[in-house]
């Protein structure tokens, strides 16, 4: 059976977050430039609100289309390997060395060799769910490179 892993719930939550603080400076700038009448006798604060609020208004678009790309984040390991996003697939016979000296930290470096050419995969607790179950998959297909817990613990 294979493990999905979609985007992790924190970091979901900071992007939403900087969505609506984007949204909510830029519907301010744009009342005080465009609407209110209060700044229209001080140059200087009119055209930082209207010049802020159309900056803001892209910048809040760039925030939306970036939040809808990484939605689409998932990693499925299953018998075959490790599949990131549909874009990179890696045998498990096809992976050098892992590296969890940062294991602590959330983050895991797969090392793997695909036609020749060395290639890098970390694995980040912060971007994906379920971290520790795809660890606790990885070190089932190699146990040679990741001991599983419990064979940590004992030595």
């Amino acid at each position: 059976m294979a493990l999905v892993c979609g985007l992790a719930n924190s970091r979901k939550w900071k992007w939403v977050m900087y969505i609506i603080l984007t949204l909510g400076a830029t519907i301010y700038c744009y009342y005080d430039g465009w609407i209110s009448e209060k700044y229209f006798n001080e140059p200087s604060n009119l055209w930082f609100n209207r010049i802020g609020s159309v900056v803001l208004a892209v910048a809040f678009v760039v925030l939306v289309i970036g939040f809808f790309v990484i939605l689409k984040t998932r990693i499925a390991a299953d018998d075959d390997g490790i599949d990131v996003n549909g874009k990179a697939k890696i045998p498990w016979k096809d992976i050098a060395a892992i590296d969890d000296s940062n294991v602590e930290k959330g983050l895991v470096n797969i090392l793997y060799t695909i036609d020749g050419q060395e290639k890098k995969w970390v694995a980040d607790s912060y971007k994906i769910d379920q971290f520790d179950e795809l660890l606790d998959v990885i070190s089932r297909h190699r146990p040679d490179l990741l001991p599983p817990i419990d064979q940590e613990e004992k030595e």
